[in-house]
């Protein structure tokens, strides 16, 4: 299927994006014009990421060196560009930190106490 960044997205599907959108799905970058993407809320980084399509130097990248790559949630910020979506939803990297926030780090009916001071 391909169509514009917004509503559903199914693994596959090819998707244009442009500046002011926001990207609906992770996906590989196949086609890009002065893309740039703020990853901020994945990466920390005060500015837009400049995508292409190059190859990558290693399988194990953080997303933020990721730079053929686009992520869900992340709003285009300037040129345009084409997908190919690689992960929905639960399977995407915004999708992994919500699971791994989503967690409970604390047993079960655990009650927090503050530590008392001994009365003289």
């Amino acid at each position: 299927m391909e169509g514009r960044a917004d509503g559903p997205r199914f693994v596959g599907d090819i998707v244009l994006i442009t500046a002011g959108d926001q990207v609906a799905a992770d996906g590989r970058i196949i086609e890009a014009s002065a893309l740039q993407i703020d990853e901020s809320a994945l990466t920390g980084e005060s500015v837009p990421s400049a995508k292409n399509t190059g190859i990558l130097p290693g399988p194990l990248l953080a997303p933020g060196d990721r730079t053929n790559m686009a992520f869900m949630n992340t709003p285009v910020t300037h040129g345009s560009g084409v997908l190919v979506v690689t992960a929905t939803g639960a399977a995407t990297e915004v999708g992994k930190i919500s699971g791994m926030l989503s967690r409970s780090c604390w047993p079960t009916g655990y009650v927090y106490r503050a530590p008392t001071t001994p009365t003289p």
